[in-house]
C-alpha cells in the first residue's frame, strides 16, 4: 500500500509520466483485492491444484497410451494462461508499487 504522501512526492519527482504508473496501480488494485480475499485464495488454489493434477493425469496418459485427452489438454492450457495472468498482474501491481515507493527512498 502506498500513502498519499508518497503519491505526492513521486508526483512531484517524476512528474506526468508518473499518472501512468498510478494508472496501472488504480487499474489493477480490484483484481489485487479479489485474489487476495480468502475466496479469491481459494479460487488461485484450486486452479493451481487442478492444473498441477492435469498436468500429471496428462503426463500419465502420454507414458501409457501414447495419446493424451484433449480436453485434459485445453484445460491445462486455459489453467496454465490464468495462472500465468494472474502472476503478471501481481508482478506488474507489485513493481509499481515499488516504483512509487522508490522515489521515496532517494
Amino acid at each position: 500500500m502506498i500513502t498519499n504522501e508518497e503519491v505526492r512526492e513521486y508526483l512531484k519527482t517524476v512528474g506526468k509520466r508518473g499518472f501512468k504508473v498510478l494508472a496501472v496501480i488504480e487499474q489493477l488494485k480490484p483484481f489485487i483485492d479479489l485474489v487476495s480475499s480468502g475466496v479469491g485464495e481459494e479460487i488461485l488454489k484450486e486452479d493451481i491444484e487442478t492444473h498441477s493434477a492435469t498436468m500429471n493425469k496428462i503426463y500419465n496418459d502420454l507414458l501409457t497410451t501414447g495419446e493424451a485427452d484433449r480436453g485434459d489438454v485445453i484445460k491445462f492450457q486455459y489453467l496454465h494462461k490464468r495462472i500465468q495472468n494472474t502472476y503478471n498482474k501481481f508482478a506488474n501491481y507489485e513493481g509499481s508499487i515499488a516504483q512509487v515507493k522508490a522515489v521515496g527512498k532517494k
